[in-house]
């Protein structure tokens, strides 16, 4: 009995003089265990995780840099804490991180500067930054405005203007109206700009409702194609219109009716778009019977 607590204790003590490299977790399982916890909505314990690793033993300087990293965007984007992160993507600066990884840094830098509420410190950042390429823009024709020192030229300004429809397009006509849109184009690329920095083009929720947008714009150009040139409102279809709607017309404290020229459009317009209801309907209803869908009573 006595021998076999003799062996027990000898073994306990050769376990507590063992290096603590032979006996501590791999950095590895930690920064998976981090990564599984942050994703499973632990972010408190994922930082715990995060920061034994920045503490651990032997790891080389790139991959502490990329657990600096992680941990601050953790921090940036689910603990809410951009002076932690700005702390953790300075210190991955410090470290190295790969040459991949150098323009994520800089960008959480200028996006946890922001976020604290540090706007000059954050555009002199910007303004300094090696890492972050510009994005390729139109080039030509006379700079309308300045980003950091970024040209904004009108080609860019009227290929943005181009992306629009026509109702939108023809509210900024003419040199006056160029030079509104780009007023309001600029004012919208330093927020998008912004946006990204802060990580928003990768959350999880952002993606969702942008891929919710875009099935809905595929839905409706696909539609306007489908009943494009099919449409037109004549006359006699604006006149039908307006026979059937005349209440709408009249003047709500004698209740004269307005005359037809004077409304000719709005009935021509009103008439169209009830064609282009019923050409959708067809349409959707040649759809359906293709893909051969059936519907059920059940809720």
């Amino acid at each position: 009995m006595k021998n076999a607590v003799i062996l027990l204790l000898s073994a306990l003590v050769l376990a507590a003089c063992r290096p603590a490299s032979e006996s501590a977790v791999p950095a590895s399982v930690l920064l998976e265990t981090a990564g599984t916890l942050a994703e499973r909505g632990f972010p408190a314990q994922a930082r715990e995780m995060f920061l034994q690793v920045l503490s651990a033993p032997g790891i080389a300087s790139e991959e502490r840099a990329n657990a600096a990293y992680l941990l601050a965007e953790l921090e940036m984007n689910k603990l809410g804490d951009p002076a932690g992160a700005y702390s953790h993507y300075l210190l991955a600066q410090a470290l190295g991180p790969s040459e991949s990884a150098k323009g994520a840094v800089q960008t959480g830098m200028v996006a946890a500067l922001e976020r604290a509420g540090r706007s000059l410190a954050a555009a002199d950042l910007l303004k300094d930054s090696t890492a972050l390429v510009p994005e390729a823009r139109p080039a030509g024709g006379k700079t309308l405005a300045t980003i950091g020192g970024r040209p904004v030229t009108e080609a860019e300004v009227k290929a943005a203007l181009d992306a629009y429809p026509e109702p939108v397009k023809g509210q900024f006509k003419g040199d006056e109206g160029l030079r509104n849109f780009a007023r309001q184009y600029v004012a919208m690329q330093v927020v998008l700009e912004a946006a990204r920095r802060a990580g928003l083009d990768r959350d999880a929720k952002v993606r969702q409702r942008l891929q919710v947008l875009e099935e809905d714009l595929l839905k409706s150009v696909y539609l306007e194609r489908e009943v494009a040139g099919k449409a037109a409102a004549t006359e006699s279809d604006a006149r039908a219109w307006y026979e059937a709607n005349k209440e709408r017309f009249k003047d709500p404290e004698d209740q004269t009716e307005t005359p037809f020229e004077k409304v000719k459009e709005v009935c021509l317009n009103q008439a169209r778009q009830e064609k282009q209801g019923v050409l959708i309907d067809q349409a959707i209803e040649r759809l359906l019977k293709a893909a051969d869908a059936k519907f059920t009573d059940a809720p």
